[in-house]
C-alpha cells in the first residue's frame, strides 16, 4: 500500500468512527454569533453562509443547468440545508449531485436526504474527482471544508475551473492555515503568552483527555489528509479565480472554539467567558492590523475575470490575506 492510500484508508476509518468524534462545543456558537456573524453580514448581506450559497446557487442555475456539484459532501447536512434554502426562496429549478469518497458517509447523507423529502433533487456518487470527468459542467461547485484534505490540489482547481460554466459560482468555506492546522510563528507567539497565563482548566485536551502544557504546536497532517496543503490553498485560488466577495477570520482564536479545547469554555460563565472574549478580541485585533493571517475563509468565487466592485471584509483582499513563506 503506497502512502496515499495508506492515508486514505486512516481517513475513511476517522469518517466512520463518527461516535468516537466529540461534537462542537457550545463556545463555537458563541464565537459565531458574536464574532463571525457581523462579519458575513458585512461582506455578503446574509447573517448564515448557508444563504449565501442558496442565493449564488439560484444566480447561477438562472443562466445555466442547475446541476450543482458538492465535492467531499460528506454527511449531507450542509447541501441538504442549502437545497431547503433554495426550495424556501422558491426556486426548484436545481439538482445536487453529492460525491464522496467514504461510502459510509454518503449512505448517511442518502438517509437525510430521504428522510427530509429531498430525493428529487439530489444524485450521489462514490468517487475520487481526481480520476473522474463529468459529463456535462455544472452552475455551481462547492467543497465544504474539502479542500484542507486534498493533496493535488492545482488538479483540483483546474478540474473545477474545467467543469463549471460560464456564469457558473464556486462558494467557499475553508482552513487555509498553516499545513497540518499549524501555527505560524507570529501566530504561535502570542499563542503560546496566553497559555501562559492560562488557568489550567483552559488547557484539558477533551480529544486526547489529558491535559497539555505547555501548549504544543501539533501537525494533524502526519495520518490522514488534515490541513495536508490548507497554506497552498488561497495562493492557488488566487492564480485560478476572480472573487467576487471574501472574507478572511480565524487565527490563535481557533484552538479555543474546536473540539480539543473549546470544552472547556461554558458560555453561561462570566468568568470564562472573559477568557474567551479577551482571547477572540486580540485575535481580531491582530487580524486587522496584519500581525497575524487568517486560517479560515468565507468567499464566492468565479471563474477568471475583471470583478469589479468585489465585496471584502476591511480591504484585506485575498491576496494580501495570503501567508508569505
Amino acid at each position: 500500500m503506497d502512502e496515499y492510500q495508506r492515508r486514505v484508508e486512516q481517513q475513511k476509518l476517522q469518517y466512520a468512527n463518527k461516535a468516537a468524534m466529540k461534537g462542537l462545543p457550545k463556545v463555537f456558537q458563541y464565537w459565531t454569533q458574536r464574532y463571525l456573524v457581523p462579519k458575513v453580514q458585512e461582506v455578503f448581506g446574509e447573517r448564515a453562509f448557508y444563504d449565501v450559497y442558496a442565493r449564488s446557487f439560484i444566480a447561477a442555475a438562472e443562466k445555466g443547468s442547475g446541476r450543482i456539484l458538492s465535492i467531499g459532501s460528506g454527511d449531507g447536512q450542509v447541501e441538504v440545508a442549502i437545497a431547503e434554502k433554495m426550495l424556501s426562496k422558491g426556486f426548484a429549478g436545481f439538482k445536487f449531485l453529492s460525491t464522496e469518497l467514504a461510502e459510509v458517509r454518503l449512505d448517511r447523507a442518502r438517509k437525510l436526504v430521504a428522510e427530509k423529502g429531498l430525493s428529487d433533487y439530489f444524485e450521489f456518487l462514490i468517487v475520487d474527482v481526481n480520476a473522474w470527468e463529468p459529463d456535462e459542467p455544472f452552475s455551481g461547485v462547492m467543497a465544504q471544508h474539502t479542500l484542507h484534505h486534498i493533496v493535488e490540489l492545482e488538479r483540483m482547481f483546474d478540474f473545477i475551473d474545467r467543469n463549471l460554466e460560464e456564469d457558473g459560482v464556486f462558494p467557499i468555506v475553508d482552513m487555509i492555515g498553516r499545513n497540518g492546522h499549524m501555527r505560524w510563528p507570529e501566530t504561535l507567539e502570542p499563542l503560546e503568552r496566553l497559555w501562559a497565563i492560562l488557568p489550567e482548566k483552559y488547557k484539558y485536551n477533551h480529544q486526547s483527555s489529558k491535559l497539555v502544557d505547555p501548549y504544543v504546536n501539533w501537525d494533524c497532517s502526519k495520518s490522514g489528509f488534515e490541513g495536508i496543503r490548507a497554506q497552498d490553498i488561497l495562493p492557488l485560488l488566487c492564480d485560478r479565480f476572480s472573487f467576487e466577495s471574501f472574507l478572511g477570520t480565524g487565527g490563535f482564536v481557533d484552538i479555543f472554539i474546536e473540539r480539543d479545547f473549546g470544552h472547556n469554555f461554558d458560555p453561561e460563565s462570566s468568568v470564562d467567558m472573559a477568557w474567551f472574549d479577551t482571547i477572540a478580541t486580540m485575535n481580531d485585533a491582530m487580524l486587522e492590523t496584519g500581525a497575524i493571517k487568517p486560517t479560515m475563509i468565507f468567499a464566492v468565487a468565479r471563474k477568471k475575470r475583471d470583478v469589479v466592485g468585489a465585496s471584502i471584509y476591511r480591504g484585506m483582499t485575498p491576496e494580501a490575506a495570503i501567508r508569505q513563506l
